[in-house]
C-alpha cells in the first residue's frame, strides 16, 4: 500500500489496473460519505482531490516501467490525447530489462 505514495520504481499492468481500481472504489465511497455527511455536490469533489496524488504515483510508475519519465504523464492534460494515452499505457508492457527506474519486475 505504501508504494502508491511513491513516484519511485516500477509498477506493472496488473498492479497497474488493480490499484487504479482501488482508487476508484475508495474515491466513490468516500465521495458518497462525503455527500451523505455534507449534502452538496460541490464537496464530492474533495474525494477527487484526496485520490490525485496517489493517482499520479501509480502511473508515474507504470510510466517508469514502460520507461519514460513521469512527465508524460502531462499528456492526461490534452485533450482526446489523454483517452488514448490512458488506454496505452494499460496495455504497452513494460521493458523485461532494467532500466533507469529500476530491475525489471520478472527479476524483481
Amino acid at each position: 500500500m505504501n508504494r502508491m505514495f511513491t513516484i519511485e520504481g516500477r509498477r506493472g499492468r496488473l498492479s497497474y489496473f488493480g490499484a487504479s481500481l482501488l482508487l476508484l472504489v475508495v474515491q466513490i465511497g468516500l465521495a458518497m460519505l462525503l455527500y451523505t455527511v455534507t449534502q452538496t455536490h460541490e464537496s464530492t469533489y474533495l474525494a477527487g482531490l484526496l485520490m490525485l496524488y496517489p493517482s499520479v504515483c501509480i502511473t508515474a510508475q507504470r510510466l517508469h516501467d514502460i520507461g519514460v519519465s513521469a512527465w508524460w504523464y502531462l499528456l492526461f492534460f490534452v485533450p482526446i490525447a489523454n483517452i488514448l494515452f490512458g488506454i496505452a499505457i494499460l496495455f504497452w508492457p513494460g521493458q523485461r530489462e532494467a532500466n533507469d527506474y529500476g530491475p525489471s519486475l520478472a527479476t524483481a
